[in-house]
């Protein structure tokens, strides 16, 4: 009792005067003496596991009845990744002004394997990540991740490539490959599905610049993996994508925090935004 006071800030006889009016209202007793100690009762240990959903399902009602008296408003920061800067946040923003005028959007650009633990510091209300089946984004604590598009992964190449329309990861264990650094999780994510195809690619170069890594392989230096959004940073450089025999994909991803924000709808209706703008764009 004495410690419950301490953590919540109130008297000991404040948590006896809360804790008799919970036992009226369940109409049980929730604690027992023992001895020297008070325990809980079997009530009281069945109503203390149902006690997060209590208070998820109060604070969920409270923010109900704000949002159906006053419109979202307030400013809301989102954590972006370079390729998704010039494809999903034009979008994105557009359709919160229509919406929902009352809302700021703020966007901070951030390396993609950063967005997660950015939102878990609080340096940004949301963020748009990248999670691949080879290289899972971190789970951070506090954090949760929502599925908005997944992408298929094509194989860039050269127009004067004699590479066939559609090509097997195990064709390619001879070739010059552009990766993205091994410490990065798209790194690791391609090195892993080439490995699990029996090789280990060939660093030609390691870019991590999208637009830089397209101009090599459209001037004929290598290969590398590529998606529709991908593709939107190769510019006026001309290159083919053939299709891979076994699907490769990556899966766009609105990272949120678990608790967040029920005295603050401006979260909440972005993140709805987000996702129904990424959903809906159906990437070619």
């Amino acid at each position: 009792m004495i410690a419950a006071a301490e953590a919540l800030g109130y008297t000991t006889g404040a948590i006896s005067q809360q804790l008799s009016s919970l036992e009226k209202v369940v109409g049980t007793p929730l604690l027992q003496r023992v001895g020297r100690i008070v325990e809980l009762t079997d009530a009281g240990r069945v109503l203390a596991m149902h006690a997060d959903e209590l208070l998820k399902a109060q604070a969920s009602s409270r923010q109900a009845v704000r949002n159906a008296v006053q419109a979202a408003a307030g400013t809301v920061s989102l954590g972006v990744f370079a390729t998704a800067v010039g494809s999903l946040l034009p979008p994105v923003a557009e359709k919160l002004r229509i919406q929902y005028p009352l809302i700021i959007l703020q966007a901070r650009e951030f390396a993609v394997d950063e967005v997660g633990r950015r939102v878990r510091l609080s340096d940004v209300d949301l963020a748009l990540g990248l999670d691949y089946s080879a290289a899972p984004i971190p789970r951070e604590e506090g954090t949760k991740l929502r599925a908005l598009l997944a992408e298929d992964f094509g194989l860039a190449v050269s127009l004067t490539s004699e590479m066939p329309d559609c090509v097997a990861l195990t064709d390619l264990a001879h070739s010059d490959w552009i990766l993205p650094p091994a410490n990065t999780h798209f790194g690791v994510a391609v090195r892993t599905v080439c490995r699990q195809a029996g090789f280990e690619p060939r660093a030609a170069f390691e870019i991590n610049d999208t637009a830089a890594s397209l101009s090599l392989v459209a001037a004929g230096l290598g290969v590398c993996l590529v998606t529709p959004m991908m593709l939107e940073f190769a510019g006026s450089r001309s290159l083919r994508v053939c299709s891979l025999d076994t699907p490769v994909q990556r899966q766009i991803v609105l990272i949120e925090r678990l608790q967040d924000n029920y005295d603050r709808s401006a979260p909440l209706r972005t993140a709805e935004v987000i996702a129904e703008t990424v959903r809906g764009l159906g990437i070619p």
